[in-house]
Order: structure tokens, then sequence, then C-alpha cells
């Protein structure tokens, strides 16, 4: 963490470095990391459409054995993958932090990247698709969705999206499974400022943007009405690039204005864009205090 302020705000400049900063502290504890059981599942037809399910231990504390976190990761809608090649232990580090050390069921999902086809809203059809696997393979779970990055984006449209209402209504209700909290973690909404090839991946997705953001279909959803939303967590990184904190103030407003359980918005202190998941699984506190806290905010919400 303490050299993560001389890698900049930059995404493009600041990844490559952020990564091999955190390669080490991982495979140090490569061995924990891997003793977390984890079974792969398909859960749809569609090559990009799997998923890793990490089991907790037989010692899982009472208050979180109902508990269910969907992970998303970020990799700016061109790159990223359930296990990178170039690093296996991640994301099995995310999930044996919140399954192997905290008896939280976690599944780490892939989705479709601009390589595969995808274009908005494939990401919120993708995580649509992945809950109703859920439902037909669970009974009984608190879930949190928890998305960073491009990853948070995708969870944004399936949580915002009047598409995506009847879904999401059923998992609100709780009849089988109960969507209880969703974590929204270093979000872009607009790309104003952002590096080139962050604007470009970003173009190739959303087209023409207008529409398709994270406030825009806040808005959307507020004029069509009958709308409800679990508690929610807005996250963002001190070292984050200002595009990617730039409209937090405008989300923040447009969600206390809806039906949410409850609203908040925290800053993840030492940072930046990249680290805060690379840092679960190394069992520094100091990397991992804002994960500890996250488990806190899991367990509370019903």
């Amino acid at each position: 963490m303490d050299s993560l302020p001389a890698y900049g705000r930059n995404i493009a400049e600041a990844v490559l470095p952020t990564f091999q900063s955190y390669a080490p502290l991982l495979i140090a504890q490569s061995t924990a990391i891997n003793s977390t059981a984890k079974k792969t599942y398909r859960y749809g037809s569609l090559p990009r459409q799997s998923l890793d399910v990490y089991y907790p231990s037989q010692n899982v504390v009472p208050e979180l054995q109902d508990k269910l976190i969907i992970f998303l990761y970020g990799g700016g809608f061109a790159q990223g993958d359930k296990t990178l090649e170039s690093l296996p232990l991640v994301y099995a580090n995310v999930g044996h932090f919140f399954a192997g050390e905290h008896g939280v069921e976690t599944i780490v999902m892939d989705y479709r990247l601009l390589s595969h086809g995808a274009r908005f809203p494939s990401g919120g059809e993708d995580l649509q698709v992945a809950m109703d696997w859920v439902q037909g393979h669970y009974q009984g779970k608190s879930i949190t969705l928890l998305g960073t990055s491009a990853g948070a984006i995708h969870l944004s449209t399936y949580l915002l999206g009047t598409g995506f209402k009847v879904s999401r209504d059923r998992l609100l209700q709780g009849s089988n499974n109960k969507l209880v909290g969703a974590v929204l973690a270093n979000m872009p909404i607009g790309f104003e400022g952002a590096d080139r090839t962050t604007l470009q991946a970003a173009k190739s997705y959303f087209g023409d943007e207008d529409g398709k953001h994270a406030i825009a279909l806040l808005q959307q959803a507020k004029l069509k009405g009958d709308f409800s939303l679990p508690h929610i967590l807005v996250l963002n990184s001190e070292l984050d690039p200002d595009f990617v904190k730039a409209y937090n103030k405008t989300l923040m407003e447009e969600l206390e204005g809806l039906n949410a359980s409850s609203v908040e918005c925290k800053e993840i202190k030492g940072h930046n864009h990249f680290s805060p998941l690379l840092a679960l699984g190394t069992g520094i506190d100091k990397e991992e205090d804002w994960g500890h806290q996250l488990i806190s905010w899991v367990s509370s919400k019903i």
C-alpha cells in the first residue's frame, strides 16, 4: 500500500505496477488461499457464463452462515477472468478472504467481455442469468452483490435498469433467497478525463452513452415509479482517478431519493483503483482493513 501513491491515479499507468506490488504478497499466502474449497459451475449457455463457488470451512460463524457474496471483478470491459492467467491467485484470494477466513460463501463470476461481443446491457444480462442460477441452487440465502469498476457498472445496470425489474423484485421480496445488499466499488459513471484506453473501451461497450450510466438509469426508474433497492454501499479508493469520483455526490442524491433500504458512501483509505481486491488474502491488517469493514456491513444486513 505504501508504494501506491507513486504510481499515480491514471488507470493505464497504475495497473501494472499495482499488480506487480501485490503479486509477491499473494504468492506468500498461496497455501492458505488455495486451501479454500472451490467448485466451478456453468450458470448459462454462453462460453463466458461460468462461475466459481468458494465454500466456507466447517467453523462458520452462525450469523454469517446464511450470507452469500457474489463478486463481479473489473477490467475495463475488455479484460478480466475469475482466475487471472498472469496471476492465478487472483481472484481466488477474494473467495478465500470472504469464505475461507470469514465463513461467507462467495461466488466469483465471469461475464462477457468486448471480445465476446459484450455491448450494453450485456453485463446486466449476464448477472441476471447468474441470479437465476443462484435461485435454482440455493435456498434461504441473504445475498450481497459486490462489483468493482466495470463489474460495478454491470451491477448497477442490473440493480437500476427497468428491464431487470422482474428479476430484481423477485430477489428483493425474498420468497426463496433475498437480495439484501449491493456494493458499488470504484465505479465510473462518466468517463470525462479518463485515459485513451479506458475511453475507447467505454465507447465500444456503451456506444452512445446517453441514458446508460447509473445516474441516468436512476432517473428513468424514478419516472416509472414503483422502484425498490436493497441496502447500498458506494465505495471509492483514496487514490481513485478524479473521473471515477466525479459523480459521487449526484449518485448519492439520486439514490437517497429512491426507496432504498439504506445508502452509504465511504472512502477506502490508502488504496488505488485496483488495490482493494488485490489486498484481500494478503494477511496484512492495514491492507485488508476495508474487507473486514465490509464483512461487518454484510453481516448487519437482513
